[in-house]
């Protein structure tokens, strides 16, 4: 494909309307352009780079003068690069006629234009560097937008808001890489670049932006009305009690027993203004017959669909619980995004004491409730409304290559840990990096970019 040839579309939509446009785009666009509508001497005498628009007529019928017949037409040129497909492009505005479209494309490709492939303007823009990968999706959730709320998440992408994120990320792992390979080149001379300690901080952040990347992703799906908050922890934490604090009503059964939850109850609560749908879980533990085999199910589950995931420990457990609950909690199928520690009132450890990044409380006295509950809705509003960054097709199409740069950033963390090699780091790196890059079209996947634009409509 020359990617350079002049190609012309009907750019608006099917039908009669009062205006139609031709997009034209490639090399000689305005020499095309001007042999179907011929420029005043005036005109002719303008600016040869600057962008203008000038009236012009569209001759319908071809013969004497007297009879020939013409409609007006808006021409938009944009000659030098600084266009949509970053070439020379022009764009017809004229009246919506089916018939006279059809002759003003009849006319442009006699003059030496082709028509144009499903997507192959934007596929021009994404390769000339106008847009990345993701931008490009964009531009078709636009174009398949069915409400306003779907336009305005297309548009937020559109406008690059996840593009500068994973360009940050690619920018971070550039500067590691680096670090790193520069080391390497002095590995003799036994120069340190940069210490083990400054990588492994900085390669756990990027791990942390890559997974609440993920998260987003793997939850867009679902088209929610409201943040999903999930209650997980050990058997008789206080989930329940503090489920029937939130919600304001008493409908999960509050119990010493252990294990009194056996499966998810769900409700909605207002939480400092922000309505959400709150689910208790039954307590984490071993399964022990069929029953408790089915709540593990739904808790995790449960916890795949969650915008928020709270780890509930209590004050007074023993410390067999306490290390139960650190094992447990680090199996999770994903990171807390918030820690409590309940019932305060009720152990021998004072008030405030809790883990370090626990919010401490008590239900019962009211004490920190109020920063449970700013707590809570803080992280409800965060990340419910990063899902509105990223349009479901892109979201479906990322979720892989988001795994693998996690799961490469992991095995950085473990080669760090092991003191393995810098060479063996900055390999996992690459790998991270290289799977990034794959989502924004930085790392050209052929494949990937004729499954997207095959999905365009000309003119697009």
């Amino acid at each position: 494909m020359d990617l350079d040839e002049p190609i012309c579309a009907i750019a608006s939509a099917p039908g009669r309307a009062p205006r139609g446009i031709i997009r034209v785009s490639g090399r000689d666009v305005v020499t095309v352009v001007e042999q179907l509508l011929p420029a005043t001497d005036e005109e002719a005498a303008a600016s040869p780079t600057a962008a203008r628009r000038t009236r012009r007529a569209f001759t319908l019928t071809e013969g004497p003068a007297d009879l020939r017949r013409s409609v007006p037409v808006d021409l938009h040129v944009w000659p030098t690069s600084r266009s949509y497909t970053g070439q020379p492009m022009a764009e017809l505005h004229l009246v919506g006629s089916p018939p006279i479209l059809e002759l003003a494309l009849e006319r442009l490709v006699r003059n030496g234009c082709r028509l144009a492939r499903p997507g192959e303007f934007t596929l021009r823009a994404f390769l000339a560097g106008r847009m990345d990968l993701t931008q490009a999706e964009a531009v078709l959730g636009v174009i398949d937008a069915e409400s306003e709320h779907q336009l305005q998440t297309a548009l937020t992408q559109l406008a690059g808001g996840l593009s500068r994120r994973l360009g940050d990320l690619r920018e971070q792992l550039l500067c590691d890489l680096a670090d790193l390979e520069a080391g390497l080149d002095f590995v003799e001379e036994d120069i340190e670049f940069v210490s083990r300690t400054d990588v492994r901080r900085r390669v756990q952040e990027t791990i942390t932006d890559v997974a609440t990347l993920l998260r987003v992703a793997e939850t867009r799906h679902r088209d929610a009305a409201r943040p999903q908050v999930v209650l997980v922890g050990l058997p008789n934490a206080g989930k329940s009690t503090l489920f029937n604090a939130l919600t304001g009503r008493d409908q999960a059964i509050v119990s010493d027993v252990a294990g009194t939850t056996r499966d998810v109850v769900q409700a909605m609560a207002e939480i400092d203004g922000l309505s959400v749908d709150l689910f208790d879980t039954a307590g984490w533990e071993a399964p022990s017959d069929e029953i408790m085999a089915q709540a593990t199910g739904q808790r995790v589950s449960r916890l795949e669909q969650a915008d928020v995931v709270i780890w509930c420990d209590a004050a007074d457990a023993t410390e067999l619980e306490q290390a139960a609950s650190r094992e447990l909690r680090a199996r999770l199928p994903r990171p807390p995004d918030l820690d409590l520690l309940l019932k305060c009132d009720a152990g021998t450890q004072r008030v405030g004491d809790g883990p370090r990044g626990h919010v401490s409380c008590s239900v019962k006295s009211g004490f920190g409730m109020a920063e449970v509950i700013g707590a809570i809705a803080g992280r409800a509003r965060r990340d419910f409304g990063r899902r509105d960054e990223i349009i479901p097709s892109t979201a479906v199409r990322c979720r892989e290559e988001l795994r693998a740069a996690l799961t490469a950033l992991e095995s950085a963390i473990a080669a760090l840990d092991g003191d393995l090699g810098d060479e063996v780091i900055s390999m996992e790196l690459r790998q991270a990096l290289d799977r990034i890059g794959e989502i924004t079209g930085a790392v050209s996947n052929e494949d990937v970019l004729d499954r997207l634009f095959a999905r365009f409509c000309i003119g697009k």
